[in-house]
């Protein structure tokens, strides 16, 4: 007797709210969002796709909402007793860049939609991030300019792991640069056949941040 469609095998894990998430974030970190549709999805658990419906209510949508609950109750900052405010940053940067840098594809989408912005960003992280730029010495709209620029800076880092460039280029740039640019010529002589680091960017920001205190 054929079983019915919609209900996993006895054999099979159950299927849960939780084992949906989780395989449609595989995809999605495996291939990208292009990747995670319902029928797919559904191949994927070996179920009908109306039993995801049944875990999932509402659809794409409320997968997606789901993925960006599941991804951010993995950041965790440290709390860092006595800690200067560049440390609680740091702290709250690689966080933060270990969730984009295991799930870049749902990241990049997410900084497109303004409702899975809002599930993301409002959230007791967000709030250690500002509490230690406002120990810098910054106001409110100072804050928000500089959480943003380190936000986008995390993110942007998070492409060299989804399109790697070939760091031969420098060594190529370096060949072809025409004398009529001599600064340019200048800069990539002293370029190095590996990417920058992640803290070293941080550093520059944290530089600025701290100049923009002094001069308040």
């Amino acid at each position: 007797m054929a079983r019915k469609r919609g209900r996993p095998r006895t054999t099979d894990e159950p299927l849960t709210r939780q084992r949906i998430l989780e395989t449609a974030l595989r995809l999605v970190d495996e291939h990208g969002i292009e990747a995670l549709n319902m029928r797919g999805l559904a191949a994927e658990l070996n179920v009908d796709p109306m039993a995801i419906y049944h875990h999932v209510p509402g659809g794409k949508d409320a997968l997606l909402r789901g993925l960006v609950e599941l991804v951010f109750a993995d950041l965790s900052v440290p709390q860092l007793d006595g800690a200067t405010w560049q440390e609680q940053v740091l702290a709250y940067a690689h966080a933060y860049y270990a969730v984009v840098r295991a799930h870049p594809h749902l990241i990049w989408y997410i900084t497109g939609n303004i409702e899975l912005v809002e599930r993301a960003f409002l959230d007791a992280s967000s709030e250690q991030l500002y509490a230690a730029l406002f120990s810098a010495g910054l106001d409110e709209r100072e804050v928000l300019h500089a959480a943003s620029v380190i936000v986008d800076y995390l993110h942007g880092y998070s492409l060299g792991d989804l399109y790697p460039v070939d760091l031969n280029v420098w060594e190529h740039l370096k060949e072809v640069v025409s004398d009529d640019f001599p600064l340019t010529r200048r800069v990539l002589a002293a370029a190095q056949p590996q990417a920058p680091s992640f803290d070293y960017g941080l550093k520059i920001i944290l530089m600025g941040i701290e100049a923009l205190a002094e001069k308040r």
